[in-house]
């Protein structure tokens, strides 16, 4: 690993264009002076064949930073609190050949308290883990967790129409439980390919087509410091294994293999004029996780060693539109939508036992207007609207809500003198539930367990405290707020230097009953260094 890390250190810092300033001052189409830019960076970098449609100007970025997050707000396969690490050097380039480069190297280090039901490779989102299939214990303890992350590839023109795309991406985490027992420790490996070419047929237009293959295989072992411990007796810590929602069994082994692979295809549309670029892309995967039912597999085809199989599918469709206004301001707007359905083969079962789904529909407008020579007003706002269901058949366990989102940002830039930026920035985000479902049909059984049914204390404690909750969660409306500000100065003639602080809280609106507190807030921050060269 350590030859990746220099590997990725060379290339961070000599790679990249250094761009020469003489003092601090608005230049568009600049990412580190605007939030407007950086976001449309992550924007252009989905596919980032779309680099090559709007110009960016060349950076280089090393940051180092600090997140936390804190409070009983949650849902409950995540910590109760966690604090992340981390430096990362990301930048774009592009010489005068009309070679462009791009690419990031990421080391974070992770620290969770009191994370409980989850002793696998993903924390859940919207009450959804990304494969349902993971070991678990109801007794909460604190994890010690380190992530690598390299990715990187070029736009090359072939001709003068014709343009050719590859990129190369690679991570690796590994998570260790760190006090009590069980201790697993997860290993995540994870390697992709993408490729494309982009074809200009007209005068304005151009179509571009590419593809994606990639492999992620992920070793979750557990130990125990005392092998006694391991029995259905002492149900709070004994492992078990979640296969859904709701459904629940003994230990596949104490140690598993799980691999996914992936395929994803892209085609779209790239409209250039004086003035304004549209762009429009069509995005399909494909995954196919395989747990395996012994540690040791010869034949990973054979799948008399199957023990489930999870395959989710997206279809995702993008409008990308920037408009270059009068005196250097900027508008954008971005619609996006995406369609994720999953379903879980469990094989000793003989049949489909879980199936997911998610629809989104995401509207985003950025406007970015200089106000003199070194201030600015940066703002955008959101709208998103999401549905998600998901049934297990074993467990009768139904749910779905759906979410109207609403936010934005407002960031202002004022001069403290020649070398010296300040940018006050307030962001918010509202959510409001316009419907929620949810249905159970093994309540008589959670209410009525026997005195040596272990099994049942620990599935009632997963309802009481994960299930439950996060339905409670995610029916409720939410309000979420957070100031900051940004500061930038001059260090050299090469290197501009900017920090960054962001402090925030979410709450729900009303009481709720699963909660250990009536009225529960989470509370998050952020601080970061971020040299500009």
């Amino acid at each position: 690993m350590k030859r990746y890390i220099y590997i990725a250190l060379i290339l961070g810092v000599t790679q990249l264009n250094a761009q020469v300033k003489d003092s601090l001052s608005y230049n568009s189409h600049d990412v580190e002076s605007s939030l407007f830019f950086n976001l449309l960076s992550r924007d252009l970098s989905g596919i980032p064949a779309n680099y090559s449609f709007y110009h960016i100007n060349n950076y280089t970025a090393s940051s180092l930073y600090f997140v936390f997050e804190d409070g009983l707000y949650k849902q409950g396969g995540e910590p109760e609190t966690i604090k992340q690490f981390g430096i990362k050097t990301n930048g774009l380039y592009k010489n005068k050949k009309g070679l462009t480069f791009f690419g990031s190297f990421a080391v974070e280090k992770s620290f969770y308290n009191n994370l409980k039901w989850n002793l696998s490779y993903e924390l859940p989102v919207k009450g959804l883990m990304p494969d349902p299939h993971y070991f678990l214990v109801s007794k909460g303890a604190k994890w010690n967790n380190q992530n690598y992350g390299l990715d990187g590839g070029v736009l090359v023109p072939l001709t003068k129409r014709w343009e050719w795309m590859i990129k190369v991406d690679y991570s690796l985490f590994n998570k260790y439980r760190t006090d009590y027992d069980p201790r697993p420790k997860v290993t995540f490996n994870s390697l992709g390919f993408t490729s494309g070419v982009s074809y200009q047929f007209a005068d304005r237009h151009f179509v571009k087509i590419g593809g994606e293959m990639g492999y992620s295989h992920i070793d979750n072992e557990v130990n125990f410091s005392n092998n006694n411990h391991n029995i259905p007796g002492n149900y709070d810590i004994y492992v078990r294994w979640m296969s859904g929602y709701g459904s629940l069994t003994n230990t596949v082994s104490s140690s598993t293999m799980r691999r996914n692979k992936w395929t994803s295809w892209y085609v779209g549309h790239a409209y250039k004029a004086v003035g304004w670029t549209l762009l429009t892309d069509f995005t399909y995967r494909k995954d196919k996780n395989i747990t395996y039912v012994r540690g040791a597999v010869k034949d990973y085809k054979d799948r008399s060693n199957y023990f489930a199989r999870y395959t989710p599918e997206t279809i995702s469709a993008t409008v990308l539109g920037i408009v270059d206004l009068a005196r250097e301001s900027f508008l954008k707007f971005k619609l996006s939508g995406s369609a994720m359905s999953a379903n879980n083969m469990w094989y000793s079962k003989g049949g489909k036992t879980y199936v997911a789904k998610c629809d989104e529909i995401n509207l985003n407008i950025g406007y970015l207007k200089p106000l003199s020579l070194n201030a600015s007003l940066d703002a955008g706002v959101f709208l998103t609207y999401w549905d998600l269901n998901q049934r297990d058949a074993l467990s009768t366990t139904y749910s779905r809500y759906s979410n109207m989102e609403i936010g934005g940002h407002v960031m202002r830039s004022f001069e403290l003198g020649k070398n010296m930026l300040v940018s006050p920035i307030v962001k918010s985000r509202f959510r409001l539930n316009t419907d929620a479902e949810f249905a159970q049909g093994n309540t008589d059984y959670l209410n009525n367990i026997g005195a040596n049914d272990f099994a049942g204390y620990t599935l009632r404690g997963f309802y009481d405290e994960v299930v439950y909750p996060d339905y409670e969660l995610f029916s409720n409306n939410e309000l979420d707020i957070s100031i900051g500000t940004l500061l930038r100065f001059k260090t050299s003639a090469r290197v501009n230097t900017q920090f960054n602080f962001d402090l925030g809280f979410k709450k729900p609106f009303g009481s709720l009953q699963y909660f250990q507190e009536e009225h529960p807030v989470r509370y998050y921050g952020m601080m970061g260094l971020t040299l500009y060269y």
